[in-house]
């Protein structure tokens, strides 16, 4: 149900194993695990590892035409923010005040083994890892609000109905979070998405 996530996973997998010539194509089909069908002929070959994907509800994004709230018109998120270097002038993380060096497929690298760390946790330590490797503004905030990108307005964008005390902590959402906003249910996470400033690990919290 995640094929972002899932091709990431795919081309670490690939990237692991030495090669003797560079890397230059890939192929892959995704498919759902109950549409695999088990072979009784021996594998010639190690099989690549697969991202473990929890079976609970909040990892349900995007596997099922019920996936999302469909009619909400605000949402809250939270996320995870990895930046990445861009053409032009130098990417500052805001956070601690440093150059930001890494490409796209470092930020999805490192992404991915945060989200797998989460996953099996159950998202317990979102706030705390948060606080830690997010480069977005919103990991300023205290205590269960690390990550609380405030209430998103299908229409309006960002910022609708911020609480005062925390106008000065104001993310920035790229069109391509506020699209994925507005596809998971309450507690669902999102697939990984990728934007023009990094990285990012969604879950709706309202």
């Amino acid at each position: 149900g995640w094929p972002r996530t899932g091709s990431i996973s795919f081309l670490k997998s690939l990237r692991d194993v030495p090669h003797h010539e560079p890397l230059a194509v890939a192929c892959a089909r995704l498919l759902p695990s109950d549409a695999v069908s088990m072979s009784s002929e021996a594998p010639t070959a190690p099989a690549a590892k697969r991202l473990k994907v929890s079976s609970s509800p909040i990892f349900a994004a995007g596997t099922s035409a019920s996936s999302g709230s469909g009619k909400a018109d605000q949402v809250r998120l939270r996320q995870i923010l990895l930046r990445v270097a861009a053409a032009g002038p130098p990417v500052m993380d805001p956070i601690r005040r440093s150059q930001v060096k890494r490409t796209q497929e470092e930020a999805e690298r490192e992404m991915l083994e945060i989200l797998q760390n989460l996953e099996a946790d159950g998202m317990k330590s979102f706030q705390k890892v948060c606080r830690s490797v997010s480069q977005c503004p919103s990991a300023l905030k205290g205590g269960d609000l690390a990550g609380d990108i405030g209430w998103l307005d299908r229409v309006k964008g960002v910022g609708i109905q911020q609480d005062k005390a925390k106008q000065g902590v104001r993310p920035q959402v790229p069109a391509a979070v506020l699209k994925a906003a507005f596809e998971l249910a309450v507690g669902e996470v999102h697939d990984l998405v990728s934007s023009e400033i990094g990285v990012h690990l969604l879950q709706r919290t309202a």
